[in-house]
């Protein structure tokens, strides 16, 4: 009985040991912070509230654009006035309709050189209107200035407020209809020169005189020769008599 005893006594020594141990041996809690807890939520979040957010700040900026305009080749002025008179004038003078600026008024995109250069093209000319109806009036009115009599009015470009990747979308689909433009003249200019060699050969074949028949000739010179057999067998009778 004691042998028994004092082994269970020595068996729970050792434990007591072995626990000890581990709770020296493990490592200290160290304190979460906010940021961190915070930073992990994010990153188990639902992927769709990241899509839903981007989505909708892309609609904001579609809509926000539709009220924008995008004026090319517009002069900058040299004398200190202020873009939106600029842009107000050019509307007096050149243009059907008269749109309202918004409080954001104009903005040139793109630095300015520093003196500025006079050859250089103007910048374009981001103008904000008030609504959307005035951004489509005044692009609809744009299409004259195609056939303005003034060279300056005829350069000026009226365009929608793009993003970027639609901008270059559009622009390159400019240039495809471009091409398709100057190869259709092009034809059109070849198909026009032949008509006109065409014209100029039929008028002269049509100024050159019908030429004489093989049988009118033959009929000429055959007669020319009796003519010349009668006359020298008359020559012949009148010696002989």
């Amino acid at each position: 009985m004691r042998v028994i005893i004092s082994s269970l006594k020595a068996e729970i020594d050792s434990l007591k040991t072995h626990q000890v141990g581990a709770q020296v041996t493990s490592p200290p809690k160290t304190a979460v912070s906010v940021d961190q807890i915070c930073s992990d939520r994010r990153d188990q979040s639902d992927p769709s509230d990241a899509l839903k957010a981007a989505i909708c700040k892309t609609l904001y900026d579609v809509n926000r654009r539709r009220k924008n305009v995008v004026i090319t080749g517009l002069p900058e002025s040299s004398d200190g006035l202020s873009d939106e008179t600029i842009f107000s004038q050019f509307c007096e003078e050149h243009m059907t309709t008269k749109p309202s600026l918004s409080h954001l008024g104009c903005r040139r995109l793109g630095s300015l050189l520093n003196p500025p250069d006079l050859h250089r093209r103007p910048r374009r000319l981001l103008v904000h209107l008030n609504t959307e109806a005035c951004a489509q009036e005044l692009l609809k009115a744009a299409k004259n200035l195609r056939h303005s009599t003034d060279q300056t009015a005829r350069s000026v470009y009226i365009n929608r407020d793009l993003d970027p990747a639609t901008a270059k979308l559009e622009y390159e689909k400019r240039v495809r209809r471009r091409q398709k433009q100057q190869q259709e003249q092009k034809q059109k200019q070849q198909q026009g020169n032949q008509c006109d060699r065409v014209s100029s050969h039929t008028a002269c074949l049509s100024s050159v005189p019908p030429a004489t028949s093989l049988s009118d000739f033959d009929t000429s010179t055959q007669t020319t020769a009796d003519l010349g057999l009668g006359t020298s067998t008359l020559s012949s009778f009148q010696d002989s008599s």
